[in-house]
């Protein structure tokens, strides 16, 4: 089966780290040199606690491959929003490119709404059927324009096509 997997980008990751590593440092040193009222003391334990998950978050990004986007013959699967299974080709209506604060990502129409798992992040707030999805593509390695043209291409193709647009794709990656 052809398939093609996509990882988050190392640029992307190192910047909201090192940022958040410079913070904690800063709260930490103002913590430990100065005399401090209660209120002061608040600021800098929230600001540690803060920007060390910043931290531990990058940390974690910074040394996992793991694989953010699958692209099959199939169908494609986003483990971002811990999806195990592949939304299929035929279940898409379309895809479009959209912007959200400077952040691209695009944005999957289904054909019938999908059932979501019963302990899923949506099912806490009453959500049991999702009509649309959102993978965010600013930090993979591909062009979210491409991305999305071949999406669109992929719902409208059989099987023999899928498998040469995939080829192709995995080309201009």
């Amino acid at each position: 089966m052809a398939t093609i997997n996509f990882h988050s980008q190392f640029n992307n990751t190192i910047a909201p780290f090192t940022i958040s590593f410079v913070f904690v440092l800063l709260c930490t040193w103002g913590l430990t040199h100065k005399q401090l009222d209660i209120t002061e003391f608040c600021i800098f334990f929230v600001g540690i606690l803060f920007f060390g998950a910043g931290v531990l978050q990058g940390v974690v990004k910074l040394f996992s491959d793991k694989t953010q986007v699958t692209i099959s013959e199939e169908g494609i699967c986003d483990y971002r929003w811990s999806r195990n299974s592949p939304i299929r080709w035929d279940d898409i209506r379309l895809s479009e490119n959209i912007s959200i604060f400077k952040q691209q990502f695009i944005r999957i129409k289904l054909r019938e709404p999908l059932t979501v798992k019963k302990h899923s992040f949506l099912s806490y707030f009453g959500k049991n059927e999702i009509s649309e999805m959102y993978i965010f593509t600013s930090d993979l390695s591909i062009d979210e324009t491409q991305l999305n043209h071949f999406i669109n291409n992929m719902v409208c193709g059989d099987t023999p096509e899928k498998i040469a647009l995939i080829k192709k794709l995995r080309i201009i990656e």
